[in-house]
Formats: structure tokens, C-alpha cells, sequence
């Protein structure tokens, strides 16, 4: 599931590296390229690439259905896997429309890309399929809303580090979510922050793949000197208070599960890869 949704994701983004390494688009062209194959090798490696993709998640279903549970429960399963992944996917197409519209984009239009895209297949997917294979007709709403408010604080610590981090640390260049003009809570804040002058530099590296270093510098500072990044870090501590508070309110069966969920909290905060 999660090497479907990457995939994907790195195709949409347009993005190079994955973890240190060639995108699996870029590195099928690498591939493609050095047995000099003929055709559109741009079109061809992204194609194959989503094939790859297509045969993840089906393979991920095989596997749902091959555990020794009875049919109820892997229906169940089921259900909950494709119903969460669906709405991953109305979350990816919401962040493609912010990256493209020329409206001016309110934070509500973020906040719904953190919850659609992140916040779902991040915690909300995994812990309800946990759920379901363990018995449970449903998710306790606790552990929804702390899924919830964790996989947003997961999206901005991301998002930050993005912009603001280290390629060596990250695996992936810093200028990438500048020059795909991905619209992060820093973006729209800096965007709906900033004087107009700096408003409209910005508008004009965002989204603008040939943009150099240099303009993506520019970019960063402006978006720092707006505020956007400690409002962003502001937001994840809210986002990391809302969480606690929905886990402590979880009458849990298991109390060290509870804590490993706590500590997820914890390490999600302060990491910086």
C-alpha cells in the first residue's frame, strides 16, 4: 500500500528522489535510457511506474485476503482498506487543484489535504485496518481523532523539513516542493503574509520547475520572514496537544499500545528526516 501510494505520489510531484534514491519513474528512465529503448521514455517509465503501482495494491488485497481470518472480517477489512485509499486519492487531486488554481487559496483548503491525503493513509487507514482484523466493528473515535490530528501534525513536520531541512538528512533536495509550487500551510501562509512585492516574487518561483537555487532561496526567505514557518510549527504543536488529549480520553485494552501511540507523538515532533 504504501510503495502504491508513493508511486503515485512521486509521479504527481515530479519528484526525483525517494529516501536518497531515484523515484521508481526516474529510475525505470535511467534503465530505460542506458538500453537506449526507443519511444517517449518519459511517457514510458511514468506508465510503468503506475503499472507497478496498480500491481501493489492489488497484491495488497491478495495478502488482506490470505490471512486466517473468517469472511466477515476480511470483507470488513477490505472495506476499510479501499474506503480509506479512496479518500487518499480525493486528497492527492485536492492538492494537485491548489498547486494549479490561481484562486486564492484559504488555510480550510490545506487543512483538507492534510486530513484527505495524510492524515488517512498515514494513521487513519492503518489503525482501522488493525481494528477491523482484530474483531472490531469500528474505530473507537479516540483513536480516530488522535489518528486524525497525528497524521496533520506528520504533514506539516514534512512539509517543514521540506523547505527547511537538509538533502543529506532528508534524501531529497529542499527546492522540490518550491519548484512543484506544492501548497503547503508555509506557502499559503507566507502567500496571505507577505507585502506585495514579496507576494508576488513568490508566485513566480512557486510551481516554476527551471527555478535556480538561488530563487528558491529567495522563496524560503520570504516564506520566513512572513512567519510561515513558526506559524507551521505552532500548528503542528496544536495538532500534537489535540492528539494527546483525543488518546488520553481512549479507554484503551492495552495500555502499552496506548503509549506506543503516545510516543509516535513524540517522535513525529521532533524528527528532522
Amino acid at each position: 500500500v504504501q510503495a502504491y501510494l508513493l508511486v503515485l505520489d512521486d509521479i504527481a510531484d515530479r519528484s526525483d528522489l525517494r529516501r536518497g534514491g531515484p523515484s521508481a519513474h526516474r529510475l525505470i528512465h535511467t534503465l530505460a535510457t542506458e538500453k537506449v529503448m526507443h519511444g517517449d521514455l518519459e511517457h514510458y517509465s511514468e506508465a510503468q511506474a503506475m503499472n507497478a503501482a496498480q500491481c501493489a495494491i492489488h497484491k495488497a488485497a491478495l495478502e488482506l485476503l490470505a490471512l486466517p481470518v473468517d469472511d466477515a472480517t476480511a470483507r470488513r477489512a477490505l472495506i476499510s482498506l479501499h474506503k480509506n485509499i479512496q479518500i487518499t486519492g480525493v486528497g492527492q487531486m485536492n492538492d494537485l487543484f491548489n498547486e494549479t488554481t490561481t484562486d486564492a487559496l484559504d488555510e480550510a483548503a490545506i487543512e483538507r489535504v492534510l486530513t484527505q491525503k495524510s492524515a488517512y493513509y498515514t494513521f487513519v487507514s492503518p489503525l482501522e485496518l488493525g481494528a477491523c482484523l482484530a474483531g472490531h466493528e469500528r474505530l473507537d473515535e479516540n483513536v480516530r481523532q488522535y489518528a486524525m490530528h497525528v497524521g496533520a501534525l506528520f504533514q506539516i513536520t514534512d512539509d517543514i523539513i521540506g523547505t527547511f531541512g537538509s538533502k543529506l538528512e532528508t534524501g531529497k533536495s529542499v527546492n522540490d516542493d518550491i519548484r512543484e509550487g506544492k501548497m503547503t500551510l508555509i506557502a499559503q501562509h507566507a502567500l496571505a503574509h507577505s507585502n506585495v512585492a514579496d507576494r508576488e516574487r513568490l508566485r513566480s518561483v512557486l510551481g516554476d520547475p527551471a527555478a535556480s537555487d538561488a530563487s528558491c532561496e529567495i522563496a524560503r526567505q520570504i516564506m520566513l520572514e512572513s512567519g510561515a514557518r513558526e506559524y507551521a510549527e505552532d500548528r503542528a504543536r496544536a495538532y500534537a496537544v489535540e492528539a494527546r488529549t483525543a488518546l488520553s480520553d481512549w479507554a484503551a485494552p492495552d495500555e502499552n499500545f496506548k503509549a506506543f501511540l503516545a510516543e509516535l507523538i513524540d517522535y513525529i515532533s521532533r524528527r528532522n528526516a
